[in-house]
């Protein structure tokens, strides 16, 4: 142990939990120096320069307290090996969110941390502050409880995280064989997560990276994810059941699985929280979704999927997010069930490489769907398509609809197509009713060369109008 005696000062300015400190000031290498100190007077504060190693992020500046018998938490309050009364105590900024390094966590990549960033969460939460991940690799072999946290306040280091898994990231947790969740913020309403990749690293993934969920125990609500990375699992990247008023800020989404952002309020899909108290909530809507810029990479599975089955699905906006279908089976948007008031505007989805079994961009899977929004793009692939009925919706696209269903009462318009990749006009094929359908046309010979309503009965007559 080295330690140093650096002077004997009254700190009149400097206020922490503790109240004003005055004493004998030294210096250590590690906390494990600290607290092998044997001599200490009511106020002394100790300069600790790492946890466990020097300048691996843990240390600080320590006061004892000769009066405190807290029971010992490693990270703000310590015992000491020489005393059983008084504790060393952390000074810090009582505003400032709790840094899991205080609580020796490695952030090396190959350490499990599980136990101690799950410290620091209980710790944050219980005290009513954030938890901060600096930049590191914070390696967990369990499931993280960020569960039932009202006002939750979780970030990485600035600025931010880089490529579609963080792969560049500056704050990642990687789950080591997690087969069930990664991290779980069930229950957790009123705040930010921001900053953070979450990724799985060794042979097993978790079945969702991230799953938010109304429990019976808290709302799963008004949460706003920002500039967070999230690796595919084995059913999705997010997983939000019965979750409301959720927001995903220039977040980068890697999808796998069933889907990259699942929201539905269908107990099918074979996943629950890993936490006993956070048993999933039933009877309750789902509305209120934002995802604003970013980007989704796709394998064979849907960027996302509103799963309208159960309870209807309502209220969702999609505005300048980027998506790269790259695998079959792909799409940006899989509506099931009971959908309304689903826009996507400004969208580009893009297939890099030309792959026929690429569907396109909406997908119904036996839908009803009502004011569906598209004014997008697709390279490759129908706007809409699928089986189902779509009601009182728009689109405008340079692209085609292939319908096994009605289109009632909406507004069709193709557009010119702006780029050489854009326009592939195939026939729109409707094969059921088009009721007061309106198609606007660039063109007055695609009325006849663009759709193919299959309905005989019904025609075209009063349900197309040339744009002139």
């Amino acid at each position: 142990m080295k330690k140093s005696f650096v002077g004997f000062m009254f700190f009149s300015l400097l206020s922490t939990c503790a109240g004003v400190i005055a004493g004998n000031v030294m210096s250590v290498d590690t906390i494990s120096d600290m607290l092998k100190i044997d001599k200490m007077t009511n106020g002394d504060v100790v300069i600790v320069s790492g946890y466990m190693t020097v300048s691996d992020g843990g240390g600080g500046t320590f006061r004892w307290d000769s009066a405190k018998m807290n029971n010992e938490d490693n990270g703000i309050i310590f015992k000491s090996a020489k005393a059983e009364s008084g504790r060393w105590i952390r000074i810090f900024d009582e505003q400032s969110p709790v840094n899991v390094r205080w609580y020796g966590v490695w952030g090396d990549g190959k350490h499990d941390d599980s136990a101690r960033i799950q410290k620091a969460i209980y710790i944050a939460r219980s005290s009513g502050r954030g938890v901060y991940f600096p930049k590191g690799d914070y390696v967990s072999e369990k499931p993280l409880d960020f569960t039932r946290w009202f006002g939750i306040l979780v970030k990485g280091e600035d600025p931010g995280n880089s490529g579609i898994s963080g792969d560049f990231g500056v704050s990642r947790l990687l789950f080591r064989d997690v087969n069930s969740v990664g991290a779980d913020f069930s229950g957790s309403s009123y705040g930010t997560i921001k900053n953070l990749a979450f990724a799985s690293i060794g042979n097993v993934r978790p079945k969702a990276s991230v799953l938010i969920a109304r429990g019976e125990a808290g709302y799963g609500s008004d949460v706003t994810f920002s500039n967070c990375n999230f690796a595919s699992g084995t059913l999705a990247s997010i997983f939000c059941f019965s979750g409301e008023v959720l927001t995903f800020n220039d977040c980068r989404i890697n999808c796998g699985g069933l889907g990259g952002l699942i929201i539905t309020g269908m107990k099918d899909y074979d996943i629950a929280s890993p936490f006993p108290n956070c048993k999933f909530a039933s009877g309750i809507s789902l509305t209120t979704f934002r995802i604003v810029g970013g980007e989704f990479t796709t394998g064979a599975a849907p960027a996302i999927v509103l799963d309208g089955r159960n309870y209807t699905l309502a209220d969702v906006w999609v505005a300048g997010t980027f998506f790269s279908l790259v695998g079959p089976n792909s799409c940006v948007v899989k509506l099931q069930g009971n959908c309304s008031n689903i826009t996507f505007e400004g969208h580009r989805a893009e297939v890099p490489v030309p792959l026929p079994a690429n569907l396109g961009f909406a997908r119904l899977d036996d839908a009803e769907v009502r004011a569906l929004s598209i004014r997008g793009k697709v390279t490759k692939g129908p706007i809409v398509y699928g089986y189902g009925i779509v009601e009182g919706s728009q689109f405008l696209s340079s692209d085609y609809i292939d319908l096994n269903g009605d289109l009632i009462n909406c507004d069709v318009m193709i557009s010119k197509p702006g780029e050489a990749n854009y326009g592939r006009l195939p026939v729109t094929t409707i094969t059921g009713k088009a009721t007061g359908t309106i198609f606007h046309l660039y063109d007055e010979s695609l009325r006849d060369t663009h759709i193919k309503i299959l309905n005989k009965d019904l025609g075209l007559k009063g349900h197309t109008r040339i744009n002139e």
